[in-house]
């Protein structure tokens, strides 16, 4: 995939992550619809939403994944704010990835990062790599709605990488493909950087 059409999905999933209270949010009508694209059976409610930023050459299985990923998008964009990274040259503030942000959800929720005894995400989390990119999209569902519906405010997710997480998803057949899905259990493993107040929790800026 060309840098060219990267950012023409990238750019609407940044435009599609903007709040309901902002004046550039896409339509009720197109929230809607495009939610419905999380399984193949109503997906086609989506297409028009979607395939229009699918890249022209793009294969089934990418179409399918930005079809899944739009739908997380707008499914939970007003209840979970989007992380915009800073160009900031020193790096406070710098991407952050499903796997960091799923490890950030687990300690807001007192959950042990322990695998002889993990948490609720860490057991969502143990076997996502073996799983199907529709497999995947439904138990990366199921962590947005821990986080959403915890008892402290959840922390801002970086939506691009989110759903580059799923476009990049492949068959777990190449290397690429299992390093793109393995990556989301080191992150959420790694200790988590100390960072100072995130802007990005209190507004939802464009990227």
């Amino acid at each position: 995939m060309s840098n060219d059409n990267e950012k023409a999905w990238q750019h609407y999933i940044r435009a599609l992550a903007l709040p309901a209270g902002d004046s550039r949010a896409r339509s009720t009508k197109e929230i809607a619809s495009v939610r419905r694209g999380l399984t193949a059976g109503t997906e086609v409610y989506a297409y028009p939403f979607v395939l229009p930023h699918v890249p022209a050459d793009a294969s089934r299985q990418t179409e399918q994944a930005l079809l899944r990923g739009a739908s997380l998008v707008a499914e939970f964009k007003d209840s979970i704010p989007a992380f915009t990274p800073s160009a900031d040259s020193d790096g406070r503030y710098p991407r952050r990835s499903f796997g960091q942000w799923a490890g950030m959800v687990a300690h807001n929720n007192r959950e042990l990062l322990d695998p002889n005894s993990p948490g609720m995400i860490g057991n969502r989390l143990a076997y996502i790599h073996t799983q199907s990119l529709d497999e995947a999209a439904m138990t990366i569902r199921r962590i947005l709605l821990v986080a959403s519906r915890g008892s402290e405010r959840a922390p801002a997710i970086d939506y691009v990488d989110l759903v580059a997480t799923l476009v990049y998803w492949g068959r777990g057949l190449t290397q690429a493909s299992r390093e793109r899905r393995l990556r989301i259990i080191r992150d959420f493993y790694r200790p988590q950087r100390q960072e100072p107040a995130d802007p990005t929790t209190t507004s939802q800026a464009q990227n």
